[in-house]
């Protein structure tokens, strides 16, 4: 009886400890106005949706271009296959279509602000 209470009784104040740390995810608010404005919202992340953030738009040229500089930095034997445009809230993103030397098929994304993310495997 003695072990059963030892149990529950670490077992209430573990949850309780859990429990009071309180915010998002024990990490509480940041400073700013959180997602609604500018600085930083729930748990450290940056705030989004009023911030009215102009993009350069990109063209087709200018996101296979930067996929071209990633290949031939880091990715020797690939070529571009296809590119395609997708027209997203705040700009137009791209993807582009690479094969390795054996083949293989792989996406590059581009996004709005000219970042380049990939290689992923096509399916």
């Amino acid at each position: 009886m003695k072990k059963l209470a030892l149990v529950l009784g670490t077992l209430a104040i573990t949850t309780a400890l859990a429990f009071a740390q309180g915010g998002w995810g024990g990490q509480g608010m940041g400073p700013g106005y959180g997602m609604r404005g500018q600085g930083f919202g729930p748990g450290g992340c940056y705030g989004g949706y009023n911030q009215n953030v102009q993009v350069k738009q990109l063209t087709e040229e200018e996101a296979v271009k930067a996929v071209q500089d990633v290949i031939a930095q880091n990715y020797k034997g690939y070529e571009i296959v296809k590119t395609e445009k997708f027209n997203m809230p705040r700009g137009t993103m791209y993807q582009v279509e690479v094969k390795d030397a054996g083949g293989h098929l792989f996406t590059f994304h581009v996004n709005p602000f000219g970042n380049v993310r990939g290689p992923f495997l096509a399916q």
